[in-house]
């Protein structure tokens, strides 16, 4: 693959080790997450002001000291999994735009291959047979592009004649 201005290689890491988030991700069936409840705007001051209150006030107000230890151990892994994602999400990005540069790589060889049957083609007709799929498959776009054409056409067509009236306008009375 080649660089120009547009596409460079990636200079990130190719490697994520997530042993660290071992017993901490999980794989929830689908539809479980619906109805989670999600981190909302002040979370940062909410924190703060546990992390204050709640070992000078649990007694109190009759919570258990551990409260406060599984809070601050679920934002600790939060983060871990948000540094995660930022990594993954990345190479996740990459691996997409790779695939479609590959892809038109690729497409672009083919309709190479394309060209020149056609160009030997005039010649040797024999060797069209050989390269049927190949030549079906390049020209599916163009076939698709066509199909839209016309269809827009009819729509236009249609149109019109809807919009024009055909005959004298009713007297208002």
């Amino acid at each position: 693959m080649m660089a120009n201005s547009m596409v460079q290689p990636f200079t990130g890491p190719l490697t994520v080790d997530l042993q660290h988030l071992d017993g901490i991700v999980v794989d929830a069936a689908e539809g479980a997450m619906r109805g989670a409840r999600r981190e909302k705007e002040g979370v940062d001051k909410t924190l703060k002001e546990l992390d204050g209150s709640i070992p000078k006030h649990s007694s109190a107000i009759g919570l258990a000291p551990d409260v406060l230890t599984r809070i601050q151990t679920a934002t600790e892994r939060l983060a871990s999994v948000r540094a995660a994602r930022i990594i993954v999400g990345k190479l996740v990005e990459v691996l997409e735009e790779t695939q479609i540069c590959l892809e038109d790589e690729r497409e672009g060889d083919i309709g190479l291959v394309v060209g020149a049957v056609r160009r030997t083609g005039t010649r040797e007709p024999g060797v069209l047979v050989h390269f049927e799929e190949t030549i079906r498959y390049h020209g599916q776009i163009g076939v698709r592009a066509a199909k839209a054409r016309r269809r827009a056409l009819e729509e236009a067509a249609e149109e019109d004649e809807a919009e024009t009236p055909t005959g004298p306008a009713p007297l208002a009375g």
